[in-house]
């Protein structure tokens, strides 16, 4: 085996490990590690990433005793992550769904509409709202080294060069203002970006003659997602990892993204420099009382989902509790409904059974998945809070 472990570079400073690269043999794997390690540090490498086969599992501990942690397990392999420059950011794994649309005003209050170019069964065409993006960016399709295998671009489709991302669709400025946070059950909007999403991968087969797939917004095995749009969005540059999770865009904050993934040679935009994440009045928040508006209103030592430090104004790390936030913002949507299906089901008295499916948390459940149909959230609260997109927030 090599003296090093051969690694690439990602685009955030990192390198990732090639698994075949790494020595079996636990002693010869030890001396490969120090040395390699050494050169990375002289490098001024900030993340390493290593995925070790469970063929090799006997490679962990010592990777551990030299300052790994543990970042994800796949079906076939472990993944395990370095900081070796303190401070670095390390980001979760994919926890979150997140997909787009908007209207545009002019200075004197004219909303921008499209008209119809054919009506509807014999109707007159209508004016209608344009369904655009905010935001859109594109990435390297190669460039999704940290993604677990089979749910990176090339994976989903075979050839791909680059994934289109497109950002939007945020909730409507009087949903963030509503003290009733229950009423976002039904007031998602995902799905009309994962509609502009499939209407450009049509466009670009048709037009251009280059294979064009949109990325499945539902999950795939282990819950997991087919690409993380999270990721996406920060390979193409329409936003940056906060500590709350979501990836918020610099100037629209929090908002739902699709993506197409295409064998179209487009030319890549590329990760941001600009963290949306924390925003000014979080670092100084943050300064004054060790915490933040996201961090302050769901704190995962008190019973909450969200936790995390900043160092000289910068994200030094983040805890997410998903098993929490999953109860909180998917529980009136398909888990829910499987749940109390379940619990329906396995009950021997008619009369309970019926209360079950007639009682409010089943019937919600139904409204949610049939109006929000892709992706829906009751629990909003990090976000509500986040000052990051706020000006677009605050109307008469």
């Amino acid at each position: 085996m090599p003296e090093l472990i051969e690694s690439v570079n990602n685009p955030f400073g990192g390198v990732v490990t090639k698994a075949d690269s790494l020595d079996a043999d636990p002693a010869e794997f030890r001396t490969q590690l120090e040395r390699s390690m050494a050169v990375w540090r002289s490098d001024g490498i900030l993340v390493v990433w290593m995925e070790i086969p469970i063929a090799n599992a006997a490679l962990v501990p010592i990777a551990v005793d030299a300052g790994f942690s543990y970042h994800h397990a796949g079906e076939g392999y472990l993944l395990l992550t370095c900081a070796l420059r303190k401070g670095s950011n390390i980001p979760p794994y994919a926890s979150h769904y997140i997909g787009a649309g908007g209207i545009v005003l002019s200075e004197s209050e004219d909303l921008l509409v499209v008209r119809e170019k054919v009506g509807f069964r014999g109707r007159a065409p209508t004016l209608r709202l344009p369904g655009g993006a905010l935001v859109a960016g594109v990435a390297d399709a190669t460039a999704f080294h940290m993604a677990p295998e089979g749910h990176r671009p090339t994976d989903l489709l075979p050839g791909a060069k680059a994934v289109f991302v497109v950002g939007g669709a945020q909730p409507r400025a009087a949903d963030w203002r509503s003290p009733k946070a229950e009423h976002m059950e039904t007031t998602s909007t995902s799905d009309r970006i994962s509609a502009l999403a499939l209407k450009l991968a049509h466009h670009v087969e048709r037009s251009f003659g280059y294979y064009a797939l949109l990325n499945p917004p539902g999950v795939d095995r282990g819950q997991q997602p087919f690409m993380s749009l999270a990721l996406a969005a920060e390979l193409a540059g329409c936003g940056t990892r906060s500590l709350a999770g979501p990836v918020l865009n610099a100037d629209y904050g929090f908002m739902y993204y699709s993506a197409l993934i295409t064998t179209l040679p487009l030319p890549v935009d590329g990760p941001t420099e600009q963290a949306a994440c924390p925003a000014p009045e979080c670092a100084a928040m943050w300064g004054a009382k060790n915490t933040t508006p996201c961090l302050s209103v769901c704190p995962i030592d008190d019973g909450g989902c969200l936790g995390g430090t900043l160092v000289d104004g910068k994200i030094a790390d983040s805890r997410l509790d998903r098993a929490r936030c999953t109860i909180r913002t998917n529980g009136n949507w398909v888990p829910g409904f499987q749940k109390a299906l379940g619990v329906a089901l396995d009950e021997p008295d008619a009369d309970r059974r019926k209360m079950i499916l007639s009682s409010t948390m089943f019937t919600r459940t139904l409204w949610s998945m049939t109006y929000s149909n892709v992706s829906q959230a009751q629990c909003f609260e990090c976000m509500r809070v986040c000052p990051v997109g706020a000006q677009h927030r605050e109307l008469k």
